[in-house]
């Protein structure tokens, strides 16, 4: 049987998501996996989705940046990108996520601060934008 991690030398793995909020009666908004590069330049375009699709091999040493966490998932999933290469993205919804209907993180973080966030994630990449 082929083994999907490690019958490859990508050291990372990405599959679908979709959306639940009631425990998985019901579904909404799946996604899959697509590499972008307007994912780390521009806010609001994550086309991998949330860290619950992503498996790594043990051995990475790729850690999150605590100085980051509104734009946690991209900039973990680029630096990711620069130190091993692409990932496989498995094009079927294995995650179901539950929402809830508010957004705490969102709800005390400003558009600003996102902003300065990506910022700080261009200047530490060396993207001009």
């Amino acid at each position: 049987m082929y083994d999907v991690m490690n019958d490859t030398p990508a050291q990372w793995y990405a599959c679908g998501a979709i959306h639940t909020r009631d425990d998985g009666h019901s579904f909404f908004n799946p996604m899959l996996p697509l590499l972008h590069e307007k994912m780390i330049t521009d806010p609001g375009f994550n086309y991998i989705g949330g860290l619950s699709v992503l498996t790594i091999k043990n051995g990475v040493d790729v850690r999150f940046d605590p100085n980051v966490r509104m734009c946690l998932d991209v900039d973990f999933y680029y630096s990711m990108l620069l130190k091993y290469g692409e990932p496989i993205l498995h094009h079927d919804v294995l995650i179901a996520n539950r929402v809830r209907d508010e957004n705490t993180l969102m709800a005390d973080v400003s558009e600003e601060e996102t902003l300065q966030e990506f910022d700080y994630v261009h200047k530490k990449f060396g993207i001009k934008k």
